[in-house]
C-alpha cells in the first residue's frame, strides 16, 4: 500500500506544468509577464496595446514531449489562445483568435513567436 501511495504521488507530481513566472517577448514588440499557479495563469501586458493590462485565467496544456508543452486559455470576451512552448530552446509560438458578432471585426493571430525568460 504505501508503495502504490509513493508511486501515486510520484506519477501525479510529475505532470505538473513546469513554468511557474516568466516574460515572454515577441517578435512583434509585445511583451508579457505570465505567472502560473496550479489551473490559473495571470499575464500582464509589459509593452504594446495590452501593456498595463492584467488577467487571469484558468489554463489546460497537454505535454507533447520532453520539452514542448501546448497551453490554452480562454480570456474574458471569449478571446481563446493557444502556446506551444519549447522548454530546451526557450522559445514561444502563439496563436490567438478574437471572436466578434460582426465577421467583419475577427480576428486570428496566428504563429506570434517569441522567447521566454524566467523568473
Amino acid at each position: 500500500m504505501k508503495i502504490f501511495i509513493v508511486l501515486a504521488f510520484w506519477v501525479l507530481g510529475s505532470n505538473a506544468f513546469p513554468l511557474k513566472e516568466i516574460v515572454i517577448d515577441y517578435d512583434n514588440g509585445y511583451s508579457y509577464k505570465v505567472t502560473y499557479d496550479n489551473d490559473k495563469l495571470t499575464w500582464t501586458g509589459l509593452k504594446g496595446d495590452d501593456a498595463g493590462k492584467s488577467q487571469s485565467n484558468t489554463f489546460s496544456y497537454h505535454k507533447v514531449c520532453d520539452h514542448e508543452y501546448i497551453v490554452r486559455w480562454i480570456e474574458e470576451g471569449s478571446i481563446v489562445v493557444h502556446s506551444k512552448f519549447d522548454l530546451k530552446n526557450k522559445t514561444v509560438v502563439s496563436s490567438i483568435f478574437v471572436p466578434e458578432e460582426d465577421e467583419s471585426k475577427r480576428y486570428f493571430y496566428p504563429f506570434l513567436i517569441g522567447k521566454y525568460k524566467e523568473y
